[in-house]
């Protein structure tokens, strides 16, 4: 603004200036409306994103039955999976997925868990992945455990109401989920699982 400026030059560029900045205002206003505009036109058209395999808005509850479950195993058989089986006095169920990092950092505490009580009941992982995947997590993990991939990851997340994983659960004789471990574990889980399934398994005799 040079010093010679009339009152009124300085008047007509401050004007200039409110109406630059309204006009701009009302752009951005125009713009957030058709944003919104749009996304609810995507929501009306598409519907809802569904959910992650992953991830569910409800939670894993104790005294839940165990759903059946519709799997293949790692040749690509089919297997009806079902958690209560006569004769099995109880199980441990693990449910993965191939990405996330706790699943693996858990491989090692699993196995220890597997080996602990083999012979004396079920133990068995599932796969949230595809086949492909899950062979190459049990190929670079160094898994010793039975792994089955879900057939239909959705549906199960849906019957059973799970929120995340890894999930380390225990099921009695019935099937019935009676302790559920849920994200990473430590070495300490694997006396407290075992002692767990102690409980549900009288006179388990827990491998050192």
């Amino acid at each position: 603004m040079g010093a010679g400026d009339s009152d009124e030059e300085r008047e007509e560029r401050g004007g200039g200036n409110r109406f630059e900045r309204v006009i701009t205002r009302v752009l951005l206003l125009c713009l957030a409306i058709l944003v919104i505009q749009f996304g609810l036109w995507g929501f009306r058209r598409f519907g809802p994103a569904p959910p992650s395999p992953a991830l569910s808005r409800n939670e894993l509850r104790v005294g839940t039955q165990f759903p059946v479950t519709g799997s293949v195993d790692l040749s690509g058989n089919s297997i009806e999976l079902r958690p209560a089986e006569p004769g099995n006095p109880a199980t441990i169920i693990v449910v993965l997925t191939t990405t996330c990092p706790f699943c693996r950092t858990n491989v090692p505490i699993w196995n220890s868990i597997h080996r602990s009580v083999s012979g004396q009941l079920r133990f068995i992982a599932l796969s949230l992945d595809d086949l492909d995947r899950t062979q190459r997590f049990i190929e670079t993990s160094r898994a010793e455990f039975p792994l089955l991939v879900v057939e239909d990851a959705r549906s199960f997340i849906a019957d059973l109401g799970m929120h995340s994983v890894p999930q380390t659960l225990a099921l009695d004789a019935e099937g019935v989920i009676q302790q559920v471990w849920g994200g990473g574990l430590s070495e300490e889980h694997v006396a407290v699982i075992s002692q767990s399934m102690g409980e549900l398994v009288p006179g388990l005799q827990v491998a050192r």
